[in-house]
């Protein structure tokens, strides 16, 4: 087969400022995760090599608290938001009763939805980690595009010395911290 023409995987790397404890960016950082909410996955990106040349928002290189960090801000940008949706969709329950008119069973479906996504991300936890969406809870919290519940790749940069051996002393502990999680997969790699 010879077709005109072809078109091969395409992907949009959105390059987000490093996440940090600090609330001093936090309107960018939600800028940022605003704009990663219209991507399809995630690739998060973890340091694992110790480097005066590189900049790090800490002093001591620990990327699984890194990861947590980034979970953390992550879970917080989603609850801000399905919190702000449970209390609109209330309010539309609300004004939808006294008038006497049935609720629309898609409403209270999207509305149960959120909420239960809410109690997962007051857990603390990514939605995606959470087993038991049915297959119209999905769909309803796909409208929404919570961050938390995109799939995710998680690059880690070894130096090139532990690229070549295969032996980072934070790898182990890095897959255990995404296999705990179902969190996606982990791809060493180097660009030092």
């Amino acid at each position: 087969v010879n077709p005109r023409s072809s078109l091969g995987p395409m992907a949009k790397i959105v390059d987000l400022p490093p996440v940090s404890k600090s609330t001093a960016n936090r309107p960018a950082q939600n800028r940022c995760l605003l704009a990663a909410a219209a991507c399809d996955a995630l690739i998060i990106v973890n340091r694992c090599f110790d480097a005066t040349h590189v900049p790090n928002h800490s002093l001591d290189l620990k990327p699984v608290a890194d990861l947590e960090i980034i979970e953390a801000e992550l879970v917080a940008f989603d609850l801000e938001l399905v919190s702000q949706r449970v209390k609109e969709g209330a309010q539309l329950l609300q004004e939808a009763v006294p008038g006497g008119s049935p609720v629309p069973a898609e409403m209270q479906g999207q509305l149960q939805a959120l909420m239960k996504a809410k109690g997962v991300l007051e857990q603390g936890r990514m939605v995606r980690y959470s087993k038991d969406w049915t297959a119209q809870e999905a769909a309803y919290l796909n409208r929404h595009q919570l961050v938390t519940a995109k799939p995710a790749v998680y690059l880690v940069n070894v130096s090139a010395s532990q690229y070549t051996t295969g032996k980072n002393k934070h790898l182990p502990r890095i897959y255990e911290w995404v296999d705990q999680r179902s969190a996606g997969a982990v791809l060493p790699y180097c660009s030092e």
